[in-house]
């Protein structure tokens, strides 16, 4: 592949992650968490450069610099969990569209009769089937289900949510348990991450 091509995947690579962090950045702005002056700071360097500084410096604001502890340390995944029952590998249509209904993600992890996550179904698979009336009784959750390609731990700190969704898209990972069979307990939203992250950095800087 030509450098030329790279170096366009690589740009926007990073813009990505810049539109994923724009809002948190925005609100870290927004409190003083960075100052306008440091976001902006102009430089001969290259565009790409410029990007991957910006990048850095979200993720320090994060992070907590000057060698103390990450503020996200002192929360766990525990404390962000929310409770769902996940749907059942068997389950028909009408079942996963119940299910989701009273939802407010779009991603929902799939169990089986272990309470083991076997994958998730994502909104936008789900939507192609939804409307076919002739499926309702033809196709289950597991023929709709992609890998999950995040888990979390109960235990682990909220930095690990927040590293996970660095590289997902989802809205949501299912938490489980680390003993096997690995029983689904719920879930972690993005949201809830970036919001608890935020409301942590607050407390620390008040007075």
């Amino acid at each position: 592949m030509p450098d030329f091509h790279l170096d366009i995947l690589s740009t926007l690579g990073i813009l990505l992650g810049v539109c994923l962090a724009a809002g948190v950045f925005a609100d870290l702005l927004q409190t003083g968490e960075v100052p306008i002056a440091q976001a902006i700071h102009h430089t001969s360097r290259t565009p790409l450069g410029q990007l991957c500084t910006v990048i850095d410096r979200f993720r320090d604001a994060i992070r907590g610099t000057g060698g103390s502890d990450p503020v996200e340390s002192k929360v766990k995944v525990s404390d962000l969990i929310r409770k769902i029952k996940g749907i059942h590998q068997s389950d028909n249509l009408d079942d996963v569209v119940s299910h989701i209904e009273h939802s407010h993600d779009n991603t929902y992890p799939v169990i089986d009769d272990r309470m083991t996550v076997v994958g998730v179904i994502r909104y936008p698979l789900l939507s192609d089937v939804m409307f076919d009336h002739s499926a309702s009784q033809l196709v289950r959750a597991e023929d709709l289900i992609s890998e999950a390609t995040a888990l979390l731990y109960p235990d682990e700190p909220a930095s690990r949510a927040f590293e996970l969704f660095q590289a997902e898209t989802d809205d949501c990972i299912p938490v489980v348990t680390r003993n096997d069979p690995h029983e689904l307990l719920g879930v972690v939203r993005r949201s809830d991450v970036m919001h608890t992250l935020i409301t942590q950095r607050r407390k620390r800087k008040s007075p």
